[in-house]
C-alpha cells in the first residue's frame, strides 16, 4: 500500500444466500522507533537534538522548559523510499540555572507518544570565562609556547649543525696532513 491508498473504500460481498455493503476508512500508519537525543554543548550554550524515524505519517513534536513554555525549534524532515518519515528537532539552550527541558512528540492517528525529559546544570564557571575572553587573549600563552618551541629548535638545529661542520672540517684537515 502507498500513501495515496489511503481513503474511505466501499466494500460489496455476495454470496448465495445475501449481500452486504460496507463503508471502510483505511488510514496509513506507521509507529516511530524510540527518539534518540544528542546533546551538542558549544562555548555559551547547548544544542539539544531528537530524532524519530521510521514512523508515518509526520509526527508533532515540542519541546518545553522548565515553566511549561514552548521552545523554539528547528526541524530537518526526510521522507525516505518506503514513505516513511525520519525528524530531526533541534533546540538551543542558554543555561543560568538548573533547568529541565522536555521534549514531546505525538503521532495522533496511532494514538503514539513520547515524552523525554533532560535536567540540565549551567556549566562552571572556567567555560564561563572562557566563552567572555576574547579569541586573541585565550591563545597567547599558547602561541607564545608554539614561538619558544620552534626558536628552540632553530638554536639547537643551528648549533647541531655548527658542530657537523666543524668536525668535518677537521676531519678533511686530518686527512689533507
Amino acid at each position: 500500500m502507498q500513501p495515496d491508498d489511503e481513503g474511505e473504500y466501499t466494500c460489496y460481498v455476495n454470496n448465495e444466500q445475501d449481500s452486504t455493503t460496507r463503508r471502510l476508512k483505511v488510514i496509513l500508519a506507521a509507529l516511530f522507533d524510540e527518539p534518540l537525543l544528542s546533546l551538542q554543548p558549544t562555548c555559551d550554550s547547548i544544542n539539544i537534538t531528537a530524532t524519530l524515524s521510521n514512523g508515518f505519517p509526520q509526527p508533532e513534536i515540542r519541546w518545553f522548559d522548565s515553566s511549561g513554555r514552548d521552545i523554539l525549534q528547528t526541524s530537518t524532515i526526510q521522507l525516505d523510499t518506503r514513505g516513511r518519515y525520519k525528524v530531526s528537532s533541534t533546540i538551543s539552550s542558554r543555561q543560568n540555572a538548573i533547568e529541565t527541558i522536555t521534549m514531546e512528540m505525538k503521532l495522533e492517528v496511532l494514538n503514539q507518544s513520547f515524552t523525554r525529559s533532560l535536567l540540565l546544570h549551567p556549566p562552571p564557571d572556567p567555560c564561563q570565562e572562557c566563552c567572555s575572553t576574547p579569541f586573541t587573549s585565550r591563545n597567547r600563552t599558547a602561541m607564545a609556547t608554539v614561538v619558544t618551541l620552534f626558536v628552540t629548535f632553530i638554536l639547537i638545529l643551528m648549533f647541531a649543525v655548527k658542530k657537523w661542520k666543524a668536525s668535518h672540517g677537521q676531519q678533511e684537515h686530518e686527512q689533507a696532513m
